[in-house]
């Protein structure tokens, strides 16, 4: 997907797999690589639930030490059980909030997430709604919101959004339909609702993958001109639950999938906030045979360089160069006389 110039990527947080260790598919390393070898902006899903205060703290300084500029504030959900109110830690979103803009200050980039038809857990929309302004007063920067079916769906929401005053950047969370299985696991996670028009065309080719993907694709094409039409979107964000090939041919659709070979440098510019200044490099050559015959395929044409013509006397005669007689200068009589003619016994060799 980095090959579409996506403004950022993120990277969810699964508190059952040690996400903040320094084990290479830990959230926190593939975050890490992403920035540092990839540079690809990301950003770090983190969750509050069922941690304490000093090792969010921890995960936090890490994120820094390695050059992520951006959180994913989230709650989260609890692993394996129902959730609980943490004592030492934080118990909503919210507190993370404020803890990170307490300790990090303005380092952090901080997104939340917004529920265009309210969250499962909420007592109503509208309590919803206080909560995610809570969360923006706290400094949040902007909003990714959960999935949704419907244009019109995400449309009132950001306009109950402005209503209250919640004025930073809101961008919908799409997410095309790739399978019945996996949107039927989705929607059971996220407690939503398929409409009965989505559900009327795929019932009868739930067991045809590629129908059911084509399908996707093209309902996620019209949902997002509807949202790009309307003047209110800044950007869409993709949920690609790691299956990119839906998504690329959304973007191509909506006109959006550029590859453009074009660099302002012989590399890829890092995504590390201490790297993005980077404007000289050494060039290794070993490993780019093809850059250095082309950089020095005309360097004969001036004799009295050090990369000159042979011939050229600026060079001499080649028996004046000092590893031409890498042999011993002696001559053979000499070597003989100094060696002797054979070797007669074992003695002879010592």
């Amino acid at each position: 997907m980095g090959a579409g110039g996506p403004l950022f990527i993120d990277i969810t947080w699964h508190p059952a797999g040690d996400p903040g260790s320094d084990k290479e598919t830990s959230s926190m390393m593939i975050a890490s690589t992403a920035v540092n070898y990839c540079g690809l902006e990301s950003i770090l899903h983190l969750t509050c639930c069922d941690q304490s205060k000093e090792k969010i703290t921890g995960y936090l300084a890490k994120a820094k030490h390695l050059g992520l500029k951006n959180i994913m504030a989230l709650r989260g959900d609890p692993v394996g059980a129902d959730w609980e109110e943490e004592e030492e830690g934080f118990n909503y979103a919210t507190d993370l909030v404020k803890h990170i803009r307490s300790e990090f200050e303005d380092y952090f980039d901080i997104c939340v997430a917004g529920y265009p038809t309210g969250h499962p857990e909420a007592e109503s929309y509208e309590e919803d709604l206080r909560h995610l302004k809570e969360k923006v007063d706290a400094g949040a920067d902007f909003i990714i919101t959960q999935l949704f079916f419907r244009a019109d769906t995400f449309l009132k929401f950001l306009d109950d959004c402005r209503a209250i005053g919640i004025t930073c950047p809101i961008l919908p969370g799409i997410f095309p339909i790739q399978g019945y299985q996996s949107l039927r696991q989705l929607v059971k996670l996220s407690k939503l609702e398929i409409p009965e028009e989505i559900t009327r065309v795929i019932e009868p080719i739930k067991d045809n993958d590629a129908a059911i993907r084509n399908y996707g694709v093209q309902q996620a094409v019209e949902m997002c001109r509807v949202l790009l039409d309307s003047g209110k979107v800044p950007g869409l964000h993709f949920y690609t639950l790691n299956r990119e090939v839906a998504i690329m041919e959304v973007l191509r659709q909506l006109g959006l999938w550029t590859e453009d070979p074009r660099r302002p440098l012989p590399w890829a510019v890092s995504a590390h906030p201490k790297r993005r200044v980077e404007d000289v490099r050494p060039i290794f050559w070993a490993s780019r045979p093809k850059s250095y015959i082309y950089r020095t395929q005309d360097w004969d044409e001036f004799p009295n360089g050090r990369w000159g013509n042979s011939s050229s006397p600026a060079f001499g005669e080649l028996n004046d160069y000092y590893l031409f007689y890498l042999k011993s200068k002696s001559s053979k009589d000499a070597l003989l006389q100094m060696w002797g003619h054979e070797l007669l016994s074992e003695e002879s060799t010592f």
